[in-house]
């Protein structure tokens, strides 16, 4: 069980250096198309989303073993944790995502994407192997 508490860290930390990715590389290309502040609006979007989910990764990820009631309680603290720093950094940087609200919708959606695609990719290389 420790292991795989140690693996799902690995993966979780995989998943934020390709969502941190995909965040600078859609910032480095709005900036050499200088459209700056979508560029950033996007970004700082995306990242939110990643270091939220990180944090809850990581805080699902780093107790001892436990019944399963309790591994549940502390993954649903997890999520509702992750929701909260997702709004409050949303609060924090309000004023540089409202001048492109597009674009910070877009890296919200792109980021959650990730997630899903990383988690499909992992999966289907487990099943195949």
């Amino acid at each position: 069980m420790l292991n795989h508490f140690k693996n799902q860290r690995n993966l979780s930390r995989k998943l934020f250096l390709i969502q941190l990715l995909l965040a600078v590389s859609v910032l480095i290309i709005s900036f050499l198309l200088s459209k700056q502040i979508q560029g950033i609006a996007f970004a700082l979007a995306a990242l939110i989303i990643a270091v939220a989910h990180f944090v809850m990764a990581n805080f699902v990820f780093t107790s001892r073993v436990q019944a399963a009631t309790a591994w549940f309680g502390r993954l649903l603290l997890a999520v509702i944790m992750k929701w909260l720093i997702v709004i409050l950094l949303m609060l924090f940087f309000i004023r540089p995502l409202k001048e492109a609200p597009l674009m910070a919708i877009l890296g919200v959606i792109a980021s959650l994407v990730a997630v899903q695609v990383f988690n499909y990719l992992d999966a289907k290389v487990k099943r195949g192997s």
